[in-house]
Order: structure tokens, then C-alpha cells, then sequence
């Protein structure tokens, strides 16, 4: 257990170097953003989260530092797979023609904003398959 707790801290330590050495920092409002996010999947208010995490022995300060250490890892994350993420001009006609498929499934008179529209949410789609095949 030892090992494994120094283990950890070492990890902690080299990602706030890396991330010291890119400039980046998480702001309380990314933690807020982060508890909130988890609160609403668990289906509780964030008090009630709050409470839960207090029961399994964790200070709320404890848990904002764990959210904010995921949340910068994240960070570091996405800025290692970002260079290597290359959306080409046919992958994102192809993701917006399947998008567009996609709303029009049972409701073929429905209105589709313009491949230019889309194109940021089909690139954040990309970075975030990338990201999740790095992790993989």
C-alpha cells in the first residue's frame, strides 16, 4: 500500500510539473463545472453528493482536489492527443452526413443546420474519440 500511495504522489507531482511547464491551471470553476457534472449523472443535488462523499470518509476539500487532479489530467491528455488527431475534410463530411441520417431517422422533414455549423462539435467528436483510444 505504501508503494502504491508513493506511487501516486510521484504521478501528482510530474503532472503539475507538465502542467507548470504548458501553463495550465484549473480554475474553481471547472471544479464547480466537474461537481456539478458528477452530481447531475448521479442524480443528486450537489449537497447531496457532498453528503455521500463525506460518508465514505472524504473532506469536500479532499474531493475538490481529486476533481481537479482528474480534470488537469484530462488537460494533459487532450494536449499529447491533439497533435496527433487529424480530421480530414472526408471524415467530417462522413460524421455530418451519418449526424444528419441520424436526426432525420423517423422525421424526414426535419431542418439540419449546414455542414459549416457543425463542423466545431464534429471536431470536438473527433479529439474526443481520440482521447478516449489514447486512454483505451
Amino acid at each position: 500500500m505504501f508503494k502504491e500511495v508513493l506511487e501516486r504522489i510521484i504521478d501528482d507531482r510530474l503532472e503539475e510539473t507538465q502542467a507548470n511547464r504548458a501553463h495550465i491551471a484549473i480554475s474553481p470553476e471547472e471544479i464547480d463545472r466537474g461537481v456539478d457534472g458528477i452530481a447531475a449523472r448521479a442524480k443528486l443535488t450537489v449537497q447531496g453528493l457532498l453528503a455521500e462523499v463525506a460518508r465514505q470518509g472524504m473532506t469536500e476539500q479532499d474531493f475538490r482536489d481529486e476533481i481537479g487532479r482528474q480534470i488537469l489530467e484530462g488537460k494533459l491528455i487532450e494536449l499529447r492527443v491533439r497533435p496527433r488527431v487529424r480530421v480530414t475534410e472526408q471524415d467530417a463530411r462522413t460524421t455530418y452526413e451519418q449526424w444528419v441520417r441520424e436526426l432525420r431517422s423517423g422525421k424526414p422533414d426535419t431542418s439540419v443546420p449546414t455542414f459549416e455549423a457543425v463542423e466545431k462539435e464534429m471536431m470536438q467528436r473527433a479529439l474526443e474519440e481520440g482521447l478516449l483510444r489514447a486512454r483505451g
